[in-house]
């Protein structure tokens, strides 16, 4: 018997607290076989954009029919849109705040549900809890029956390159002649600064320097172990993104780092 895609959750819920196992236990309420995998629980407390990087960065590396239930909301039980995405081969639960962003500069848009049919939401509905009483039953009734229209009314996808979901109000990387401007996009457990430049936009055939804040890199190698312990690196990580390193340190700690710090790439 082929086995169906699974349920995948993002979460900025932590594991201290029981919000994790409850979104859990009302999957497998409503969908016992519903296999489901965590991706992350630990996206610092209502930060979208680190909850874009890690699902753009993981989506494309699981099954195709996967659904993605994805609950960073700062602005749970307000009037913002819950929606079901369908983006290349994958589908979405999530509120509409921006956390398709990075998703959605990889795979087209296929369709989007608003979602609006209580039918299948817990009742009642809590106001701070929409990651348990309607993101996670839609997400169960999605598995066992994959279509999204009886969740709720269709929004246009549009034909004029402009996406109805919305976006974070991100600066993409620009190259120039010898340069390229980018930015520290997210940092990661180990302290690393993981930028926004793709590994495409670096020239192959130029000895490149990285520099950020006070600290220039004159090379980029090809893996933390091609420095000593303790030194500083800029490398192409496992994201195809650039990204500044210490060897068996953290480039967080020791530049005090954060996100949206400039980056730069320069090469003669």
């Amino acid at each position: 018997m082929t086995r169906k895609p699974p349920v995948v959750l993002l979460t900025d819920f932590g594991h201290k607290d029981q919000y994790v196992g409850v979104i859990k236990g009302v999957i497998h309420s409503i969908a016992p076989q519903a296999p489901v995998i965590d991706l992350c629980h630990e996206v610092p407390p209502q930060d979208i954009r680190s909850g874009a990087y890690l699902l753009g960065v993981s989506y494309r590396f699981f099954p195709k029919g996967t659904i993605f239930l994805s609950v960073v909301d700062p602005g749970v039980g307000t009037d913002r849109r819950i929606v079901i995405a369908q983006l290349g081969d994958w589908y979405f639960v999530n509120p509409d705040n921006g956390l398709l962003t990075l998703v959605l500069e990889r795979e087209k848009l296929k369709q989007v549900i608003e979602v609006a049919n209580a039918k299948y939401w817990l009742s009642p509905v809590s106001a701070t809890f929409h990651g348990r009483d309607i993101m996670s039953p839609v997400a169960a009734h999605l598995y066992r029956d994959p279509h999204p229209r009886k969740f709720g009314k269709p929004i246009n996808v549009g034909a004029n390159g402009r996406s109805p979901l919305r976006l974070l109000a991100t600066k993409p990387a620009t190259k120039g002649e010898k340069t390229i401007e980018g930015e520290v996009f997210y940092i990661d457990h180990f302290g690393n600064l993981i930028t926004n430049i793709p590994s495409q936009m670096i020239p192959r055939s130029r000895q490149c320097r990285v520099g950020i804040a006070y600290k220039k890199l004159h090379r980029i190698v090809r893996s933390y172990g091609d420095a000593s312990p303790g030194e500083w690196v800029a490398v192409v990580a496992s994201a195809d993104l650039l990204e500044i390193a210490v060897n068996q340190g953290s480039a967080q700690k020791e530049l005090q780092a954060k996100v949206g710090d400039p980056v730069r790439v320069e090469w003669e």
